[in-house]
């Protein structure tokens, strides 16, 4: 998951770095019973994939990221935006 300007969204894309780096391996979960595939507008916790921190969940921490175990905190798919 990555973060930049405007400072109020998180966006997620895949990287080849989980290879090297674990902790860069999220999982996007539904907050809500639902199935089929994601789609815009979808809330989801984004949780850690790296053994250590498995049961983590990205949050916002001031105006920072960062990870707590059961946290609540959802976020929204959107559109990544465009150049």
């Amino acid at each position: 998951a990555h973060s930049w300007e405007p400072g109020s969204k998180c966006y997620y894309y895949s990287t080849n770095d989980r290879k090297n780096f674990p902790e860069q391996k999220w999982f996007l979960m539904r907050n809500v019973l639902k199935q089929g595939v994601l789609k815009y507008g979808d809330k989801v916790y984004i949780q850690s994939g790296a053994p250590k921190y498995i049961k983590n969940r990205l949050m916002k921490s001031g105006n920072y990221l960062g990870i707590e175990e059961g946290s609540k905190e959802y976020w929204t798919i959107e559109p990544a935006p465009g150049p």
